[in-house]
Parts: structure tokens; C-alpha cells; sequence
């Protein structure tokens, strides 16, 4: 997973416009959640086969519970690589679509969990394949990455990418999917001094 450390941590007013070109994350189909974060999960791309649709939401309701996030707020919104690259662009000024997006909404440590996570369905369609498994559990392992960045988690270091690669190994074997991301040679953190094809 190329991920880019896409953590721009804007105002929230430009996390919404990250959602859709006019409004804030939709929140059709969501529900509180019994820990107490509410969940929204929204699409701008087409379905995957098998689809995310009602298979999504109950798994990332568990993970948040295994990550320890027992109050806040989190929009998650899917995307196709012409939107991902628009957002990649404004908010991080790196051209081309990217996998995961996040916005953390809180101002201080102090705030409750808040954010907004967008996940390039396209890229995880082409990872899924590479790797013989399916869109949807590629998805979730992107939603999975994008609530540890949004808890502090960050993956520029050779240490910090193995703990948090590790923690999702973790959180996705709490809630019964197991171990999905692999690493080729390309996905490296941006310090790994073999690692040449890594944007800055």
C-alpha cells in the first residue's frame, strides 16, 4: 500500500468540500454506533463485487471498538481515482490518485475522535488483485489505516510504518478478517533509503 501519509489535517470546513464539491460527507444509512461513535459512510464510485454495501459498516464498527475509539465521529467517503486525484492535489499538492485521504476534525488532543477518511476504491480494486484477494476487504484495510492516522499513528519511519502496519494487523485479526496487507517492494515509508519510487 503506497500510502502517502495523507494526513493534511485541514479546517473542517475544507474536510467537507474533501467529501464532495458542495456539501459536507452524506450520512444516508448511518447509525449510532453502541460505543458510542457515530459512523457515515457515503460513496461517490461505483460498488465493488462483492460489494461494501451493508458488509462495511458492522466491520468497521468493530474495529473502532478494537482500536480503543469508544466516543466521537467518523465519515467515511469512497471514491474513484478521478476524484482521489482532485483531493490529492488540493489538499496535498502531490498530482495523481493517492489510496487513502484523512482529516482529523479535532483542534487539540483534548477533543473527542473526529474525522473524515476517503478511500480510493480503484486503487484497492488493483492492490486486491495483485495480492488475491477481494475489493471490499482492500477497502476496509484502508479504513482500518485512515482511524489509526486519525489516533496519532503515522508511518514516515522505517519504526513507525512497522508499528503501524502491526496495529492493523492486530485490529483486523480482532474482528475475524486476519492479516491483509502485504508489502511489496514500492510501499516503504518515505525515509527507507531503498525506496526510490515514493513520492515526497
Amino acid at each position: 500500500m503506497n500510502q502517502q501519509h495523507d494526513n493534511p489535517n485541514p479546517a473542517s470546513d475544507a474536510a467537507q468540500q474533501a467529501a464532495s464539491d458542495d456539501d459536507p460527507i452524506p450520512q444516508p444509512g448511518s447509525d449510532p454506533l453502541q460505543s458510542g461513535v457515530e459512523l457515515h459512510i457515503s460513496r461517490e464510485a461505483p460498488d465493488s463485487d462483492p460489494p461494501t454495501d451493508n458488509w462495511l459498516q458492522p466491520l468497521i464498527v468493530k474495529a473502532l471498538t478494537a482500536a480503543d475509539v469508544n466516543t466521537g465521529l467518523l465519515g467515511i467517503n469512497i471514491v474513484a481515482d478521478d476524484r482521489m486525484a482532485e483531493l490529492h492535489l488540493q489538499f496535498m499538492n502531490i498530482p495523481g490518485p493517492t489510496d487513502v485521504l484523512t482529516f482529523d476534525m479535532c483542534e487539540d488532543e483534548t477533543d473527542p475522535f473526529e474525522g473524515d477518511i476517503i478511500i480510493n476504491i480503484d486503487e484497492a480494486a488493483r492492490h486486491a488483485q495483485q495480492h488475491n484477494h477481494d475489493t471490499r476487504t482492500e477497502v476496509l484495510l484502508y479504513a482500518v489505516h485512515g482511524i489509526l492516522h486519525l489516533l496519532g499513528y503515522d508511518d514516515h519511519t522505517l519504526e513507525d510504518f512497522q508499528d503501524m502496519h502491526k496495529r492493523e494487523d492486530q485490529i483486523l485479526q480482532a474482528i475475524g478478517i486476519g492479516k491483509v496487507f502485504h508489502l511489496s517492494p514500492h510501499d516503504r515509508p518515505k525515509s527507507d533509503p531503498s525506496n526510490h519510487e515514493l513520492d515526497t
